[in-house]
């Protein structure tokens, strides 16, 4: 299947950005890549009657990548491509919706170690949480429990609690959900419970 371009051979066609800040690379017989054409999401198309309904996945997929982190890539573009091939509802909004749902898979914590003990163990530890989904929020671990707590807007590292306190990362994930999903919240605010300062 000749590209558009004109160009016959498989080429680049274009680069996206991740919320975490991979780049994406989309070809033109629909296959997705990392970085320099390393590590493949999803497979490549096997014959080229797949070309076109991968390629059609591409440019939905590439529309949506910079709301997901690196390692949702993948699922991403697996879903683009059931997305354009079922007739149920528009290819965009399959995806969202089955995207919103994929995003109830554990999650992934990153952990900034604040604070240590003499022997080097973690005292103080908090998780930045993806912008694009939680945009403010973080997770501050220390003695045992997980708080969810907001960037004070204009500081540098500088966070307030919300108020809510976890003793397991499942706890989070529940919070965090239906805090995503509440259509009553304000994305740029932490939900309603009384703010008090970290000290």
């Amino acid at each position: 299947m000749m590209c558009t371009c004109g160009q016959q051979d498989n080429h680049r066609i274009a680069r996206r950005v991740t919320a975490d800040g991979h780049d994406v690379l989309f070809y033109s017989d629909g296959s997705v890549y990392g970085c320099m054409g390393i590590g493949r999401y999803g497979s490549r198309p096997r014959n080229a009657d797949r070309v076109e309904v991968y390629l059609r996945a591409a440019w939905l997929a590439a529309g949506e990548v910079c709301l997901y982190d690196q390692h949702e890539v993948r699922l991403l573009v697996v879903t683009a491509r059931r997305a354009v091939q079922q007739i149920t509802l528009q290819p965009l909004e399959y995806l969202r919706m089955s995207m919103a749902a994929g995003n109830r898979a554990p999650l992934r914590p990153s952990w900034t170690t604040l604070e240590t003990d003499r022997n080097g163990r973690p005292l103080v530890q908090c998780w930045v949480l993806p912008r694009m989904r939680w945009p403010g929020l973080a997770i501050w671990r220390q003695h045992g429990r997980y708080e969810v707590v907001f960037r004070i807007e204009g500081s540098r590292g500088t966070y307030q609690t919300t108020g809510m306190f976890f003793r397991s990362l499942a706890g989070v994930q529940e919070y965090l959900d239906d805090y995503q999903l509440c259509e009553g919240t304000s994305r740029s605010q932490p939900p309603p419970p009384k703010v008090v300062g970290l000290g």
